[in-house]
């Protein structure tokens, strides 16, 4: 079984500072509560609460910097196959690695390309910035959130310091990332409004966070911490508003492994690989590889999303509504019938062996 390796490149923010992060949710949370926004609107604002006790927060580090100008110029472009063309070309004058080929390529595109830098690592989905491509409308540049994963052999083989490729991994959605968003919290607020119990308010909560955790990430960081404040933000709401935010590790820890379960369920089923091998590569610089693996994950999000999925996709849900009653249980709001308590043991067994393995 593949566990996973390092949350990706793209990691800005610490994960310190959590009681300041609580502290400044809870000091904006009577706003919250006097008016009630749009998911879609809420969810970048709770996000910008709960990353500002990190200040102005920049990109220094200069091998990340390299890695996303190399693709604000490269990657998802209306003209990729041409300039694909002219990489090829290039390259076979010559015998080049792969740094070699990405840095061919981006002087390729950098010739007829203006950028407009504009980083959104606070309260806003995960942007680059605007791109012109000359002869095509500007456009805005979304960067790709970055999972990894790895098998046994290949940590050992990443220690030993003989790993040919990097570790198995996830890559984000790009293209069309706006449009998955909106449909996500439309979904979610439909299904909320139609809950006809608390129940089925947190399984429609529930629903909200684990597709938003790993298969959607919107934000460039810190994707769980705003997800976590929503929960609350939603007990509040229920009249069931947590006392304190303190003992929460095993909570989230439970929520991530359901999380880290729906992608790789949804991506095995619908047949959209986790990328290995050469194919590491080939995303980055194959316009028909990547737009066809793009086109895929958008429908497989879609398909998690939608009122028909699989009862194997709706368990993730239900099961996530019974840890967050478990967690009200344990903070003495709410009573679980004895089934219910039962069903919170064994999907507890089921996480931790999983985390284990």
């Amino acid at each position: 079984m593949q566990r996973e390796f390092s949350p990706g490149l793209y990691e800005i923010l610490p994960s310190g500072k959590l009681a300041e992060s609580w502290a400044a949710f809870e000091k904006a949370k009577p706003g919250f509560l006097e008016e009630k926004r749009p998911t879609c609107l809420e969810l970048p604002a709770l996000h910008r609460i709960m990353t500002s006790p990190f200040g102005h927060v920049q990109i220094t580090e200069p091998v990340i910097l390299e890695s996303i100008m190399q693709d604000f110029y490269t990657l998802d472009r209306p003209d990729a196959t041409d300039k694909f063309e002219e990489l090829r070309q290039a390259a076979s004058r010559k015998h080049a690695n792969f740094d070699e080929l990405r840095r061919m390529y981006k002087e390729i595109c950098e010739a007829d390309t203006d950028l407009t830098v504009d980083i959104q690592l606070s309260g806003g989905l995960r942007v680059l910035g605007t791109r012109r491509i000359h002869g095509y409308p500007e456009e805005t540049v979304h960067v790709g959130n970055l999972s990894q994963w790895c098998t046994p052999e290949e940590e050992q083989a990443i220690q030993a310091g003989t790993q040919q490729y990097p570790p198995t991994a996830f890559y984000g959605l790009t293209v069309g990332l706006p449009e998955v968003y909106t449909l996500l919290c439309e979904t979610y607020e439909r299904r909320f409004a139609q809950a006809a119990n608390l129940n089925e308010r947190l399984k429609a909560e529930a629903f909200l966070v684990l597709t938003a955790a790993q298969l959607v990430h919107p934000f460039w960081d810190a994707n769980g911490r705003a997800l976590l404040a929503h929960i609350a933000l939603t007990f509040e709401r229920e009249g069931l508003g947590l006392p304190n935010y303190r003992g929460l590790e095993k909570f989230v820890n439970d929520m991530r492994s359901l999380s880290t379960g729906l992608l790789q369920y949804a991506l095995q089923e619908t047949q959209v690989p986790l990328i290995s091998g050469e194919n590491h590569f080939f995303i980055k610089l194959n316009p028909m590889f990547r737009t066809l693996y793009m086109q895929n994950l958008r429908a497989t999000i879609e398909e998690v999303m939608d009122d028909d999925a699989s009862d194997e996709i709706k368990v993730y849900s239900g099961a996530g509504a019974l840890f967050m009653k478990h967690l009200l249980k344990k903070r003495g709001l709410v009573k679980m019938s004895n089934p219910e308590m039962k069903n919170v043991a064994e999907l507890l067994d089921q996480v931790r062996r999983a985390q284990r393995e």
